[in-house]
């Protein structure tokens, strides 16, 4: 389990003691995932926890890049919508079903990964960015036909065509 928050300048801080091992996983604890707020950085990368609240504090945060990946969250975090310089945002392999509206108010986006999601639809006004990731989402031909049409200029990246309504 990783949880690895690169360009992190408060050197005196020690992180091992925000985690915890519940049922052989590494768990943030609930009670400390605040304590990375007072740190300085520009990506958050996020992997196999068992566990991740999103600490309200870093929507201030003036980050490039999230990754979140291998980690059971089911809805979007709130307060990345409000990230004007974010670049890359990364929700591989979580149980996110659905992006909120806003998420086209991120004027910085480029690169959405959302492999292997159950993300099936994407909200209007994402045209500005340069990548999407959908593979390993069941998409048919008609859904995958009706978002490169939508989104032309953007690069999408697609798994094969599912034989699914």
């Amino acid at each position: 389990a990783i949880l690895a928050i690169s360009t992190l300048s408060t050197s005196a801080q020690n992180t091992e003691w925000l985690f915890e091992v519940v049922n052989g996983k590494i768990t943030i604890k609930k009670e400390q995932v605040g304590s990375l707020c007072p740190c300085e950085f520009e990506r958050l990368k996020v992997k196999n926890l068992a566990h991740f609240e999103w600490p309200e504090c870093l929507q201030a945060k003036p980050l490039v890049e999230i990754s979140i990946v291998k980690t059971p969250i089911d809805h979007f975090p709130e307060g990345i919508t409000s990230m004007k310089t974010l670049k890359k945002l990364s929700l591989k392999f979580t149980g996110i079903s659905a992006l909120p509206d806003d998420i086209a108010n991120l004027p910085a986006l480029e690169e959405l990964d959302l492999r292997g999601t159950e993300v099936k639809t994407l909200p209007s006004g994402l045209g500005h960015l340069k990548k999407i990731d959908l593979r390993m989402v069941d998409l048919n031909k008609n859904q995958q036909a009706s978002l490169r049409e939508q989104y032309p200029e953007t690069k999408i990246f697609f798994s094969s065509p599912c034989n699914c309504n």
